[in-house]
């Protein structure tokens, strides 16, 4: 085998794990670019929907049902309970800024149990 062919089985060889390289890294921005588009929907939520399901635990509910089951104010609380779920599961294990957030949607969602157990609207959790 002369130099010219061990060269080009080389190049050959280091251009196709360039090319692989590129597709997994490709592939790894396309799932993180995902997530977080995923995350910052439940935040979304979250944001939207808590002062309306705290309303509900108030003094002065606008439906007296407050969050009972089939409820408007239940609607309100099991879309905030399942964002919170997402958003605990997308930052589960992760570092940096994806730990902090993961740790302030648990605290949250233990205050929306302590809220919810104080104005005596039942635990639907």
């Amino acid at each position: 085998m002369t130099v010219a062919i061990q060269a080009a089985l080389v190049g050959g060889a280091l251009s196709g794990l360039v090319v692989l390289i590129g597709v997994v890294l490709a592939e790894r921005l396309r799932r993180a670019g995902e997530r977080r588009r995923q995350l910052e929907r439940a935040c979304s939520i979250v944001a939207l929907r808590l002062p309306v399901v705290l309303l509900y635990w108030s003094e002065h509910p606008p439906d007296a049902r407050r969050t009972e089951t089939n409820s408007e104010g239940w609607h309100h609380l099991q879309a905030v309970l399942a964002a919170l779920t997402e958003i605990e599961e997308l930052t589960r294990g992760g570092r940096g800024n994806a730990g902090r957030i993961n740790k302030v949607a648990v605290e949250l969602d233990a205050r929306m149990f302590a809220a919810q157990v104080r104005a005596g609207a039942g635990a639907c959790f």
